[in-house]
């Protein structure tokens, strides 16, 4: 059960695309509190580096929970941690193999501009690639993180200007946190991984994809 909130403009419906900003915005004035306290715990599992990988799991199934309406909570959180810890280490490692190999790539052409350029492309591509790679994984009825990865470069290659959108979006929330230090161990994470998340189930849902129920604005 959600708790009284605030009146609400809802976007114009041809403005679907900036509903996720205002339903991430809606949460964090719901649940500020409470994803401060799962934000500042991620932090702390992060700087131990083993739990990265299943401490951002579990964020971004906090975020999915939260967009059905579940309020974010620590003792969650640590479940989910401990529900993908080897399937997230397991992407950790593929991901460190492949950009181990492009990273001895690019020393081996770094004389060649060119082809360091198309490695730093590539680069770039793969990181893109996996934008929404997290929030399928948590939407799937049996988890499949191959399955998932394909879902996102679809989803991708399917609305470029959403993606690029959201991406600048990220970027312009997570640069400025990086510098500023404070923002990232308050709630900046915990932002990042709504935008993410919500951005792809209403996109999602605009498509008829995902038959979850829409969420009341």
């Amino acid at each position: 059960m959600r708790p009284s909130n605030p009146l609400r403009a809802p976007a114009p419906i041809r403005y679907w695309r900036l509903q996720p900003i205002q339903l991430v915005v809606i949460d964090l004035n719901d649940w500020l509190f409470r994803f401060a306290a799962v934000n500042l715990l991620w932090v702390l599992l992060a700087t131990t580096i083993i739990l990265l990988p299943p401490a951002t799991a579990a964020l971004f199934d906090t975020a999915h929970q939260s967009y059905r309406g579940r309020k974010p909570e620590v003792r969650r959180f640590l479940a989910s941690l401990r529900r993908w810890f080897w399937r997230s280490w397991a992407w950790a490692a593929a991901n460190l193999l492949v950009f181990g190999a492009l990273l001895l790539i690019a020393r081996t052409v770094f004389d060649n501009d060119i082809l360091l350029g198309v490695v730093g492309v590539v680069a770039a591509l793969v990181m893109i690639a996996q934008f929404w790679f997290w929030p399928y994984a948590m939407i799937q009825e049996a988890p499949d993180l191959p399955r998932a990865l394909r879902n996102s470069v679809f989803t991708a290659l399917g609305d470029l200007p959403y993606l690029t959108f959201y991406l600048v979006l990220v970027l312009a929330v997570l640069i400025p946190s990086v510098i500023a230090i404070a923002p990232l161990l308050l709630i900046a994470p915990a932002v990042l991984s709504l935008l993410v998340t919500y951005s792809l189930i209403v996109w999602l849902q605009q498509h008829g994809i995902l038959k979850e129920p829409k969420r009341d604005l």
